[in-house]
């Protein structure tokens, strides 16, 4: 969605779906029951939409391969890494629904999130942006998307925009309707 909207609308810079949930790691391949942590999921497009300090590392670039890219803050480090640089280490997933678990690259330690937003998290699973294309029949992937638009954009006015540009697209006599709110009443 963030790419459709951006295709279609000046107001927007860039956007990046980010999603939050309870993820298991293992620290190595012997850890049976491995440590509970909130993880974020979030595109490399993150980097645009949220303020986030790096410590150390290159997390910002996204390390293709098997495994999976995973930022650390500086509280999950000191916790699980005292005392040792764990920027190129590789930690595993506790997987819910396989057997099998995926390694993680930690490609990089970021300050901690601020407390009081609604992104809490120790770590950050960066995937690459994936093209999930707008549908006219309303149906694909439903994931929550952050936009970046630019500075004085009338949100109540975007949101007007979009609604009625997106009832011209769908094939649908009662199309979804979005709402949009800034990131500064959410994400202090």
């Amino acid at each position: 969605m963030p790419a459709a909207l951006k295709d279609n609308f000046p107001e927007v810079e860039t956007g990046s779906y980010i999603s939050g949930y309870e993820q298991r790691f293992r620290l190595n391949v012997a850890d049976r029951d491995g440590i509970k942590t909130t993880a974020l999921s979030a595109d490399t497009n993150v980097w645009k939409v949220l303020d986030i300090h790096v410590i150390s590392g290159n997390p910002k670039t996204f390390v293709a391969g098997e495994n999976g890219n995973l930022i650390i803050s500086e509280s999950f480090r000191n916790k699980y890494f005292p005392n040792e640089n764990p920027v190129g280490k590789i930690i595993y997933d506790l997987p819910v629904f396989s057997d099998k678990s995926k390694p993680f690259l930690i490609t990089g330690v970021i300050r901690d999130l601020p407390s009081n937003s609604i992104f809490r998290s120790d770590v950050i699973i960066q995937t690459l942006p994936f093209a999930d294309e707008l549908n006219k029949k309303e149906w694909g992937t439903f994931v929550q998307n952050f936009l970046l638009l630019r500075h004085g954009t009338d949100i109540s006015k975007f949101t007007k925009k979009v609604n009625t540009w997106y009832a011209g697209y769908v094939e649908s006599k009662a199309p979804s309707q979005f709402e949009f709110q800034s990131l500064k009443n959410a994400y202090l």
